[in-house]
């Protein structure tokens, strides 16, 4: 009998797993990995960046936060096919949770779980908005009473944190906290360069 070909195979397997997680099988589920398995989960189940190393860490997660994450239709990723070499089958996957949709990779050994990673793409009412319900940018041809972009600008600055809120507010994002600081002083420096750079072609004294 031929071997079933990758997609069947990490098809199956989501299918028991989406099967044992829906219904709060936790052993079941754990039973789906491998001993020596990785789990890499960022912010999904978790809602921090961990990684369970072995099976006693990933039972323990789950006991943890099955109940409240409640995940569900676990599928290969829209437009991806699993591949396979040197014994082992990989695939991006997507599934959702209660209150979020999700995108992952995993990769079988054996035809267990031997890593898997879960990350949280979107939450559910709070899709970015692409396409057509993406804000506008430059706004093109005449309009009565239409605002200019200094304008909309010197609202925004007056109205957020205020009256309105920020779509979402980033801290640390740069990953130093001196970052900031260091981008606002390299513009600073090439602020003042371009401008000794300008007065020297013009030969005229700058301020001091």
């Amino acid at each position: 009998m031929l071997d079933k070909a990758p997609n069947g195979k990490v098809s199956d397997l989501l299918n028991a797993l989406d099967k044992a997680l829906s219904t709060g099988e936790v052993e079941h589920a754990v039973d789906l990995f491998q001993t020596d398995c990785y789990w890499r989960d960022l912010v999904t189940f978790t809602w921090n960046i961990k990684t369970m190393e072995g099976k006693e860490q990933v039972r323990d997660m789950l006991k943890a936060r099955l109940a409240d994450t409640k995940p569900s239709n676990w599928r290969i990723a829209d437009g991806e096919d699993a591949s396979e070499a040197d014994g082992i089958t990989e695939s991006w996957i997507q599934f959702e949770t209660g209150v979020a949709r999700g995108f992952g990779h995993m990769r079988l050994k054996d035809g267990r779980i031997w890593t898997l990673l879960t990350t949280m793409s979107e939450l559910k009412g709070h899709e970015e908005p692409v396409g057509f319900d993406r804000p506008m940018g430059a706004k093109h041809g005449a309009e009565r009473n239409r605002t200019t972009w200094k304008e909309d600008r010197e609202a925004e600055a007056t109205e957020l944190g205020y009256s309105r809120q920020p779509y979402c507010v980033i801290v640390g994002g740069g990953g130093s906290p001196a970052a900031p600081a260091q981008c606002a002083d390299n513009h600073r420096r090439k602020k003042r360069k371009a401008r000794r750079q300008l007065a020297q072609a013009l030969q005229v004294a700058l301020p001091a």
